[in-house]
């Protein structure tokens, strides 16, 4: 390759030699033709590509087109050799490979052959010397706008798509959430060649979606939650099959970067075609139902179960009203509940459930939440005092419902008997209990304290817990 690399350039210089000597040797009457004016050449580079599979066999290729920065391009006019450096330009990276432009060039108007021309990066080394042929006419005061072909390697684009794959014996490793990724760094290989190319720091964007999926604890419910990652930009390859072979995720908060894991994976096989995008690459995120969060998520499924999830409705806050838990969503999006606080690693560390109308056994399962900071499991009576009407509207307020509002308080506690929705032998209990707390309250106020003493208030006790038959909270723990 660096002798063929060095015999065109020496076939180059002898070609740029001998022209010059036979231009020294021309008399000043051989530019008698020129009419005294000036014009502009423009210099297009454009690809003619090569495939990698046949780049061994070639004398010169450059990688990538926009690694070209300069152009020394060496022509022939009436017997003289003329050479001038331009710089190259685009729009951008990107755009690059689709072609590059040279600065105006200024000309004496007239007939000029490119002899050869030669590229060079941003430190003016040597990439490509090439030889030529093109004639072009420059005239006075027109621009002409010369093509050169440059032969390059077949480069496409690719956009990377970030995936959840679920794994079910890993675990260990750092706990974060799938949502939090802001940065990773993607390595893929190409299948035929072997060759490793790794993009660091690539922007990932987040979005939630939803796909068709019905929901077996709401009928009305078919579509389920999803969450989705993709990298906002795209980066070139070489034409081939390729494969993503690892990543490493980074969350970022602010300028504070944090590195989370780096896995060795085995994506889907992904095709680059010449100049061509490919948006559907993947990157296969390994997340494992072994990690602390997901085991939060599956405990809140099985307390919402247990307490008879499928029946509650929000009846406090307007803002939430009638809202219930809903787990038709991908599993590390279950922790997304109303009620629920999460830390920045997906743990749970807030549970309130006052409001929704909880009943039942509090399961085992609660125990699972080691990072809980707050519990609310509501009261007994927590639907006294919900709101009063379901229609908000001023306008619609009839005399019936102000007196209602007027009444709200000294209906719903004033004149409230919990006796009233308790069966016979709950409410016998009850009866019980009142009159022994007349009994006792008489007692405090006697002069002869000897008669108080601590069994008739555990005695007391008890009977107000047995009143309560049927409690609407109550833990086995």
């Amino acid at each position: 390759m660096n002798r063929m690399k060095i015999f065109s350039k020496a076939l180059l210089l002898l070609l740029v030699s001998l022209l010059t000597f036979a231009a020294t040797s021309c008399s000043d009457d051989e530019t008698g033709g020129w009419d005294g004016t000036y014009g502009y050449v423009q210099f297009k580079l454009s690809k003619k590509v090569s495939s990698r599979a046949t780049r061994a066999t070639a004398l010169d290729k450059l990688e990538k087109l926009d690694d070209a920065k300069k152009i020394k391009v060496v022509m022939e006019h009436n017997g003289t050799t003329v050479s001038q450096t331009l710089v190259l330009n685009s729009y951008n990276s990107e755009n690059a490979e689709y072609g590059l432009r040279s600065e105006k060039l200024q000309l004496a108007s007239g007939t000029y052959t490119v002899i050869g021309f030669y590229l060079y990066d941003a430190v003016d080394e040597e990439l490509l010397a090439s030889s030529a042929g093109e004639t072009f006419t420059v005239v006075g005061g027109g621009l002409e706008v010369q093509n050169l072909m440059v032969e390059t390697v077949e480069h496409g684009k690719v956009k990377f798509n970030l995936v959840k794959e679920w794994e079910k014996t890993r675990a260990g490793g750092t706990e974060y959430l799938f949502s939090n990724i802001r940065l990773v760094d993607v390595s893929v290989t190409n299948l035929f060649t072997r060759e490793t190319y790794t993009f660091p720091e690539l922007k990932v964007n987040y979005k939630e979606g939803s796909k068709e999926n019905q929901n077996p604890d709401n009928e009305n419910d078919k579509y389920m939650d999803t969450g989705t990652a993709y990298c906002d930009s795209t980066v070139w390859l070489p034409a081939g099959t390729y494969q993503v072979t690892s990543y490493t995720t980074y969350g970022k908060t602010g300028a504070v970067k944090t590195k989370y894991e780096t896995q060795p994976v085995k994506g889907e096989a992904f095709i680059i075609e010449d100049n061509q995008l490919n948006d559907k690459a993947q990157v296969p995120i390994l997340l494992s139902k072994t990690k602390e969060y997901i085991k939060d998520y599956e405990a809140l499924k099985a307390i919402w179960e247990s307490l008879h999830g499928k029946e509650w409705s929000f009846y406090g806050d307007a803002t939430f009203k009638g809202a219930n838990w809903n787990f038709n969503k991908e599993l590390d999006m279950w922790g997304e509940q109303p009620g629920v606080t999460l830390n920045s690693n997906g743990r749970v560390i807030g549970l309130i459930i006052a409001g929704f109308g909880a009943k039942g056994i509090v399961p085992d399962a609660i125990g699972q939440l080691t990072e809980l900071q707050v519990l609310n499991l509501g009261s007994h009576d927590e639907k006294i005092g919900a709101n009063i009407f379901n229609n908000y509207d001023a306008n619609s307020l009839t005399a019936a419902k102000k007196s209602s509002m007027r009444h709200d308080y000294e209906n719903k506690f004033l004149k409230y008997d919990p006796r009233a929705n308790m069966s016979d032998t709950e409410a016998r209990c009850a009866n019980r209990c009142h009159a022994i707390s007349r009994i006792l309250s008489r007692s405090f106020c006697t002069s002869t304290p000897k008669i108080m003493t601590r069994q008739p208030m555990s005695m007391l006790l008890l009977i107000r817990l047995s009143a309560q038959a049927e409690p609407m909270i109550s833990s086995s723990l």
